[in-house]
């Protein structure tokens, strides 16, 4: 089984039903992967989910699927390195997380992040790309 960390970004794309990404949802739901994951990382999608602009975006199950897929099945890491190789200190957290939970891929939009692929042995994909590794 693949051990993937998944950009916020990539997230908020499956629950706004985005054509590329919401197989990955449907992937993480049905556990075809593990998902690694921090605090940092959880506490950044639940804020843009939160956010007064997006609050009828998205559909209140699916958030509740997620959160609650979170927390039952994912694994949860805690850096102790931190690494500060991007300009968005956000980003940085996703790298820290992959390498903490030495994941086997970060999941992302992310063009900063894309462009490092790979990182330290580990691919650094678009989500079409990770899910053709499902299959």
């Amino acid at each position: 089984m693949l051990h993937a960390v998944v950009d916020a970004n990539v997230f908020i794309s499956a629950l706004l039903h985005g054509r590329g990404t919401r197989p990955l949802l449907t992937a993480f739901l049905a556990r075809q992967f593990q998902l690694i994951t921090s605090t940092t990382l959880v506490d950044e999608l639940a804020s843009v989910i939160g956010r007064p602009r997006w609050s009828r975006a998205f559909d209140p199950l699916d958030c509740h699927d997620l959160f609650t897929s979170i927390r039952e099945a994912a694994t949860f890491v805690t850096p102790s390195h931190h690494v500060t190789v991007c300009r968005d200190p956000e980003d940085n957290a996703l790298l820290d997380a992959a390498l903490a939970g030495r994941a086997d891929c970060l999941v992302t939009g992310d063009h900063d992040l894309l462009a490092l692929h790979p990182f330290r042995g580990m691919r650094i994909l678009r989500p079409a790309e990770f899910l053709r590794l499902l299959t």
